[in-house]
């Protein structure tokens, strides 16, 4: 159809933080989330809307992150990330999965400028939805840059870019791609 779904998100966040040397911290959250769809249909296990059901997700997510302040001025600071995220739907199962996923992130402040690379993958596994005999399952992998030069206490300059894998039992799911963009922002 091309329209973007329209839903309602509720939720909440449990976490528990240990702040250590330089303002590092190493953290276990969990998350709950229930999105509320306006317009989308439950399914059954071929993926066949169901007419007069409405569809939801209860999302729960564990994760934990590690972010270290490499220096006392924080200038070389890194963040790890690890999670596990299991998405039910309120029908059939057909939209359950399991997703785990793990980021680096490695950030650099030289006076005045901002320069954060990261790398992100993740592995998708579906319970009911399937590929041929396979169960259905989806690897990605993301690279990005942003570069930012401060121009003052309220303007700055930037330049980003980020590229996309993924790879998938499914055909449809398989693409590459890449984004970059540049401009000038102000802040108050």
């Amino acid at each position: 159809s091309g329209e973007v779904d329209s839903y309602w998100e509720a939720g909440g966040r449990l976490g528990v933080a240990r702040t250590y040397a330089n303002r590092s911290e190493l953290s276990i959250n969990y998350q709950s989330l229930h999105w509320l769809y306006d317009d989308r249909e439950q399914t059954d296990r071929q993926g066949n809307d169901i007419p007069g059901t409405s569809l939801s997700f209860w999302r729960p997510e564990v994760f934990g992150q590690w972010r270290h302040n490499w220096d006392a001025q924080r200038r070389w600071t890194t963040t790890t990330k690890f999670g596990w995220l299991w998405n039910q739907d309120n029908g059939s199962g057909y939209w359950n999965y399991d997703r785990v996923a793990l980021s680096q992130k490695v950030r650099w402040r030289p006076g005045g400028w901002e320069i954060v690379a990261g790398a992100r993958v993740g592995w998708y596994l579906y319970a009911v939805q399937t590929v041929g005999e396979e169960r259905r399952e989806r690897l990605f992998a993301t690279v990005d840059i942003r570069v930012e030069r401060r121009l003052g206490k309220h303007a700055f300059l930037y330049a980003s870019a980020e590229s996309d894998w993924n790879w998938s039992n499914q055909s449809l799911d398989q693409y590459s791609d890449w984004t970059a963009g540049a401009g000038i922002g102000i802040e108050f």
